[in-house]
């Protein structure tokens, strides 16, 4: 994905002039990662659907404890909160019921509270007015205070949509108020609050300046990014600076996908902002996911707010499509037309043509193909004549390695027959410590294991006698292989002699050498970085020594 460029001057010398914010590449940038992000709401949903699943796994558990179960109750329910109203409530009613069993008042109250919120987005404003009413704040715990007045100042705000009293908008404002009392300073929700409160009062450049700092601050997986961008949009839009309007709409609705929140105001507001400039197909895509997602997640206030302009788009859209699919048919009629003059034409031409010219160009033609033919042909015959080459060569070494097998196999057998009647006469003679000390002890096997590397040494060099000087080929000159007197191989050479008989995994290089797993990577990177040809190739060199000429 691609990141978004944001880069903030200082915020005392800001203009109206979107040019001392963002540059044209960073625009454009903008503007690839909104059609980016949104092609990919789907995914993000998903992951905070992943999210709430991973959740829901802990509550079926016989040992969960119910204040645990409570908890996850909480969880789901500020997971679902913008996501789907419907969850969202039925986990704060299974919370209240917990929270009822343990009798927990401040829990009773943090859920009553939840679902009063959820209510009053749900449109169940009744509900919602009738808990609230129940809750005496001058009781509560300071944590409560501060859900209390947020789920008063959001309910009032979704009241006064539904019925647009100013009233109810001031009872919002007062709530807000009261719960900037009892945040601190330092908080984001407080700053954040603090900003909104600013740009309604009327106070747009002391807004504007606050809000630019602290999008500098956050990032795309912070919720809050969301409302700051979306205020910033609406400083831009009444300031009458459209295309920072759209620039921070874009930033809001980026967050809000990003987050997997279908409860949002940006892809709604985005959708009129289209309208509004003539971009009739991006307003009606917008407006239709921000439908969906309202329809999905059952925000009743958010449906109020969407109700006219949707009409709008919807019949502009409908007019548009009309009008295009009009002169689409008459252009479809008129190239019908132009295409059957063509053909008639085409038809008079060709039968116009000389017979002998038509002879000579399909003759020519055949000759072509026919060079073709034998071009490929020799072609195919080369790789068939190294394929042979390469199956010949292959051959004598399976029919060579055989044989060698069977000598080993033989040679084994032997070895076993004698270790065995050597243990069976010290069992016989009643020699059990001497038994005992031979089976305990690894020098048998440490032996053959010696003898077992000697002999593939051995082997692999009368098969490919040139090895260690096509390998050392490969390396860089400071970097060639000495072997100490009395070697064959070293430990290095007969791992790249086992890669060279097509055993490249590196689990069974391992078991063949007795090594650690971890060891002959080690040798594989070493040697690899140590190599005169592209490290990457280098392994893809080793197994051809021997069969062909090596370039590199």
């Amino acid at each position: 994905m691609k990141k978004l460029l944001l880069i903030l001057f200082g915020i005392t010398i800001l203009t109206d002039s979107y040019g001392q914010l963002f540059t044209p590449n960073q625009i454009d940038s903008i503007d690839e990662k909104m059609d980016y992000v949104f092609s990919q709401k789907e995914y993000f949903i998903s992951l905070k659907e992943k999210e709430i699943n991973n959740l829901k796994k802990i509550l079926p558990s016989r040992d969960i404890a119910p204040e645990a179960q409570y908890d996850v109750y909480i969880k789901l329910v500020n997971l679902y909160e913008k996501l789907d109203l419907d969850s969202a409530m039925h986990y704060a009613k299974e919370s209240l019921e917990v929270a009822n069993k343990l009798n927990k008042t401040e829990w009773v109250t943090l859920s009553n509270l939840l679902l009063a919120r959820h209510y009053s987005s749900a449109g169940m404003y009744v509900e919602s007015k009738t808990i609230l009413d129940k809750v005496n704040s001058n009781t509560l715990a300071e944590n409560l205070k501060r859900q209390y007045y947020f789920a008063q100042s959001e309910y009032y705000s979704h009241y006064a949509q539904s019925n647009s009293q100013h009233i109810y908008f001031s009872k919002n404002e007062e709530y807000r108020d009261s719960l900037l009392n009892y945040l601190n300073s330092e908080d984001l929700t407080y700053q954040v609050l603090n900003a909104e409160n600013l740009f309604f009062s009327g106070e747009e450049e002391k807004a504007e300046q606050v809000l630019l700092k602290l999008l500098s601050t956050t990032s795309d997986e912070q919720i809050e990014r969301a409302v700051i961008a979306y205020t910033l949009g609406l400083v831009y839009r009444k300031k009458g600076d459209s295309e920072l309007e759209r620039i921070f709409l874009q930033i809001s609705a980026i967050c809000d996908i990003v987050n997997g929140i279908r409860d949002n105001a940006s892809l709604q507001s985005l959708a009129t902002y289209y309208s509004k400039h003539g971009d009739i197909k991006k307003a009606y895509k917008f407006m239709e996911a921000a439908i969906n997602d309202i329809v999905k997640c059952n925000v009743r206030f958010r449906t109020i707010e969407s109700a006219s302009s949707f009409s709008s788009i919807y019949y502009t859209y409908l007019h548009k499509v009309t009008a295009q699919e009009k002169k689409l048919r008459i252009s479809l009629l008129a190239i019908s037309f132009l295409s059957l003059f063509l053909i008639a034409i085409s038809i008079y031409v060709l039968s116009q043509k000389n017979r002998i010219s038509k002879i000579k160009a399909q003759l020519a033609n055949a000759n072509e193909n026919l060079k073709q033919l034998i071009k490929d042909l020799n072609s195919i015959n080369k790789d068939l004549n190294t394929r042979n080459e390469d199956l010949k060569d292959a051959n004598l070494i399976k029919e060579e390695y055989i044989a060698h097998f069977f000598d080993l196999c033989s040679e084994y057998i032997d070895k076993m027959e004698e270790y065995r009647k050597h243990l069976n006469s010290l069992a016989k003679n009643k020699k059990f410590v001497q038994l005992y000390q031979e089976l305990d002890s690894n020098s048998n096997i440490e032996d053959e294991l010696d003898k077992l590397h000697e002999r593939f040494d051995q082997i692999f060099l009368s098969l490919y006698p040139n090895f260690i000087e096509n390998f050392n080929d490969l390396l860089k000159p400071e970097e060639k292989i000495k072997l100490k007197s009395g070697e064959i191989l070293n430990t290095e050479l007969r791992i790249f002699a086992l890669i060279r008989l097509g055993i490249t995994d590196s689990i069974k290089i391992a078991g063949f050498l007795r090594y650690s797993l971890s060891t002959i990577y080690n040798y594989r990177t070493k040697t690899r970085n140590k190599a005169a040809v592209p490290r990457d190739e280098f392994e893809d060199y080793v197994a051809k020594i021997g069969s062909k000429p090596l370039k590199y």
